[in-house]
């Protein structure tokens, strides 16, 4: 699931849009406000003060009465909805003489903040055109690139790579498979499926893909393949 840290007009209007019910937990001295659907999550937080503040008045005047009740009204999964069509997307980048890192980046076409516009990442296939034991994807990141979230242009929303592992231990192997007849001698590539099915990247903000080639080889061509779904209800 995406989680974006948002203002709390931004949440309102979102689940208004949506016609939902919002989450309310109260922590400590604060109100914890969040908007869900399917793989999208924004919240926001409102301190619990006096006098109170023009959030915490709406809260608790409007918000509690409708807050944290089953959204009954679309019982269908993600999977089960037909309401995607199938976009296919090539992603390719030469990697760099020196250190052998390669880095594609894939922004989610669609008008930023509107209604269901973005992509649902079905999955990816990624190898080099010359495969070695050592090639392997090290990071995979949504990132804000146009600064729509206000906390900066690149800023990393979210990782698909275990980034509290060791560095030398996120991502993936590609490997080596010389009987699989893709383009180079004993090429080879990974295929990554989100859990749960889809993995939703709203509109203007990118997934960011990064590959580092063998040692012995550092001269390559990175290919990516995207498989995605648009909204088309």
């Amino acid at each position: 699931m995406i989680k974006l840290d948002v203002g709390y007009n931004d949440v309102k209007r979102f689940w208004e849009q949506n016609q939902i019910s919002p989450k309310v937990v109260k922590i400590g001295s604060n109100y914890h406000v969040l908007a869900i659907i399917d793989n999208l999550a924004l919240e926001c937080i409102v301190e619990i003060k006096y006098p109170k503040s023009a959030e915490q008045i709406d809260i608790d005047a409007n918000v509690l009465q409708i807050a944290n009740k089953v959204n009954t009204v679309d019982v269908a999964t993600s999977l089960e909805k037909n309401d995607k069509d199938l976009k296919a997307a090539t992603l390719r980048a030469v990697t760099d003489s020196e250190t052998g890192i390669a880095v594609v980046e894939f922004v989610a076409p669609g008008t930023p903040g509107a209604e269901n516009e973005g992509r649902y990442i079905m999955g990816a296939e990624a190898f080099f055109k010359e495969a070695h034991a050592e090639d392997r994807v090290t990071k995979i990141e949504v990132v804000d690139v146009y600064d729509l979230l206000g906390y900066g242009a690149g800023t990393v929303i979210k990782s698909y790579h275990d980034d509290e592992m060791p560095e030398e231990n996120q991502g993936w192997y590609i490997g080596v498979d010389q009987y699989n007849g893709l383009i180079g001698p004993h090429a080879s590539y990974i295929d990554v499926k989100p859990l749960g099915g889809y993995a939703f990247l709203p509109a203007g903000f990118a997934m960011r893909i990064t590959a580092v080639k063998d040692p012995s080889s550092k001269s390559s061509v990175f290919y990516v393949n995207l498989l995605q779904g648009r909204y088309s209800p």
